[in-house]
């Protein structure tokens, strides 16, 4: 009756380890899938970006209020919204809401990409400070001033 009973564990064990083991498989099979819709929505967002710098915009004088305004102000809201701006076509297409989470990380992903890749607010003080040092050699405040802070 011992044996008996070990051997019904040890199938229900063995059934529980394939059942896992399924759906392991299963998780990797749609980690797959989504690695593919977030290339697919990384492309898409590639060929807006080129069609948004080939194309002639409808409105010029609205862009050009837009890119005075990041020009004028770089702050970090800004370059969200400009992203985010350009990721919209994406989101309205009828997409699963995991889609959309993925698209949306993406955007965050790429804004915080291009915010560092910008000019730091700090170096350009540096900048301003070391340039108002050298044209006025009697001052010399602008050399003194700690930018790291």
């Amino acid at each position: 009756m011992q044996s008996t009973l070990l051997k019904s564990r040890v199938q229900q064990a063995r059934r529980e380890a394939d059942q896992a083991e399924a759906n392991a498989e299963n998780l990797r099979l749609q980690a797959e899938e989504q690695d593919r819709l977030v290339q697919q929505a990384r492309q898409r967002a590639q060929n807006f970006e080129k069609q948004a710098q080939t194309a002639p915009s409808a409105t010029p004088a609205a862009s050009k209020q837009i890119t005075t305004q990041v020009k004028s102000e770089p702050t970090y809201e800004n370059t969200l919204a400009g992203v985010f701006q350009l990721g919209k076509p994406i989101l309205e297409v009828d997409l699963s809401n995991t889609q959309k989470n993925i698209v949306n990380g993406s955007l965050f992903t790429l804004a915080a990409q291009t915010w560092a890749s910008q000019a730091s607010p700090s170096l350009a003080l540096q900048k301003n400070y070391s340039q108002q040092a050298q044209t006025t050699p009697e001052k010399t405040t602008g050399r003194l001033l700690n930018t790291s802070a």
